[in-house]
């Protein structure tokens, strides 16, 4: 047989019976709780609701209008050529790094396809 153990809210300290231990809430302040949180959650739909995205460009023109563009932008001067084949997967990382770092893109001294078959010829 268990016995009943009379534990007070943990709200307003009116004695509540349970069987287990643990915290306790009366009807009145849980009713109270759930009014609160409904009320909590209607007002953050209203909330949410009230904002809306803002409508999606309909071309690349309109999108350039509202955003702006960086027409004057120029990338810094690359500073040490690359020596990875062209077309290679290592080639394409180091492109994506150097646009990555706000680097130009091609040196003067890049190895090319000829720089290839001079290296393979004098193997």
């Amino acid at each position: 047989m268990t016995r009943a153990i009379l534990i007070p809210c943990q709200y307003c300290g009116a004695p509540q019976t349970r069987r287990k231990q643990a915290a306790a809430t009366c009807y009145r302040c849980r009713k109270q709780r759930e009014k609160r949180h409904a009320a909590f959650a209607a007002e953050v739909q209203r909330e949410t609701a009230a904002v809306e995205p803002p409508p999606r460009p309909a071309n690349v023109f309109e999108a350039i209008e509202r955003q702006g563009h960086d027409e004057d932008f120029e990338p810094a001067p690359k500073l040490v050529p690359m020596r990875s084949p062209p077309g290679t997967a290592l080639r394409v990382d180091e492109l994506a790094a150097a646009v990555r770092a706000g680097v130009d893109l091609w040196h003067a001294e890049d190895a090319t396809f000829e720089d290839l078959t001079q290296t393979q010829e004098n193997a």
